[in-house]
């Protein structure tokens, strides 16, 4: 035998055990993965049906998050329609606020020219009723001047009297001498008598009205005013001058210069404390 043959055969050989081996290996290794092809197929289906689970419970979830989408959009749409409305109210709200503030702008400029106004009128008041204090002295002082004018006038008007009476009785004296000169009877006839000077009354020395007593009704103590509670009515005439006290205290004298009826206002003289609603008036102590 040759030595080629002798390699070939234990080529041979070493072939057929590697080939053995290959062989043993092969269906070792188809066992193994026969195996594992089941586990891995378990785990497939496992995974399968982990798949479906989660794919039921994805979708599940979807469709609550498009029920909850849908309740967010309504939501939403109610929002923006709030604050539609919200942005309307505003915008009326300032259009308002502007109107409001215009109208206040002009209530003030209003009221800022009444304002003037009422001060000028006040002003003007101020004015006349310190013009109706001088024109109400001044007319105090008319009627003073006026009673003293008709006190005189009824001097003359019984000093005309007189004079008069001095005359008729000059003229019967003188009718008396010519019938003595003619030889006639002396007339019996009432002789005029004639008004002897002391009998001469001027309105100051006439008989005065009964003592009138009154109230104080009314003070005006800004234009030295007061009104008492006796009037024409009474016997009140313009002149008359009422002395004011406060239980045993003189207060001060009132000189009448407006009557009615029922009621008199006249100015204050010899002030010795101002008066009150309530003293007592009188034309006499």
């Amino acid at each position: 035998m040759s030595a080629f043959t002798k390699f070939l055969i234990v080529m041979l050989t070493v072939f057929s055990i590697f080939l053995c081996g290959i062989v043993v290996t092969y269906v070792a290794s188809a066992n193994n993965w026969k195996q594992e092809y089941s586990s891995l197929d378990d785990q497939i289906s496992a995974l399968k049906k982990s798949l479906a689970s989660e794919k039921n419970r994805l979708m599940e979830k979807e469709k609550q998050l498009e029920s909850r989408i849908d309740v967010l959009l309504a939501e939403n749409n109610s929002l923006k329609a709030d604050i539609t409305k919200m942005e309307v109210q505003v915008s009326d709200a300032a259009r308002e606020n502007r109107i409001n503030l215009q109208r206040v702008s002009d209530s003030t400029g209003v009221i800022e020219g009444l304002r003037q106004t009422i001060e000028g009128m006040r002003v003007s008041l101020d004015a006349t009723r310190a013009d109706l204090t001088d024109k109400t002295s001044q007319l105090a002082s008319v009627s003073k001047k006026l009673n003293e004018i008709n006190a005189e006038l009824d001097n003359k008007i019984v000093e005309l009297d007189t004079l008069d009476a001095v005359n008729k009785q000059l003229l019967e004296k003188n009718s008396d001498f010519e019938n003595v000169a003619a030889g006639k009877a002396v007339s019996t006839g009432t002789v005029t008598t004639v008004k002897d000077a002391a009998t001469v009354i001027s309105s100051q020395d006439a008989p005065a009205v009964a003592s009138l007593k009154a109230l104080v009704s009314e003070v005006d103590m800004k234009n030295k005013l007061v009104t008492v509670s006796v009037g024409t009515a009474d016997g009140v005439a313009s002149g008359m001058r009422f002395h004011v006290t406060r239980g045993d205290q003189f207060v001060c004298d009132v000189v009448i210069t407006h009557v009615d009826s029922d009621k008199a206002a006249g100015v204050l003289e010899l002030v010795q404390s101002f008066p009150k609603i309530g003293d007592n008036v009188s034309t006499s102590f």
